[in-house]
């Protein structure tokens, strides 16, 4: 999957659990940006999962571990 391809499908999911349009570049934090909230995070990281297979440890630290990076989830899109 191409990066501009992750963004898109990174977009689409945050459109489905906040209904919010976004324009995610390599560099934003989601949560930082304001985009999820601590409800949406768990619905959106669900949602990864089920739609793209990414998979978040049950016991990470996501803010602490960088979770909420758009690069950082990019690069787990593309290790699937």
């Amino acid at each position: 999957m191409t990066q501009e391809d992750g963004l898109k499908a990174l977009n689409r999911i945050i459109f489905n659990v906040t209904g919010k349009t976004v324009s995610l570049t390599p560099e934003m934090d989601l949560k930082q940006s304001e985009i999820l909230d601590s409800v949406d995070a768990l619905v959106f990281f669900m949602e990864l999962e089920n739609t793209l297979g990414v998979s978040i440890p049950e016991q990470a630290d996501l803010k602490a571990e960088g979770y909420y990076s758009v690069k950082k989830l990019l690069s787990l899109i593309d290790r699937n």
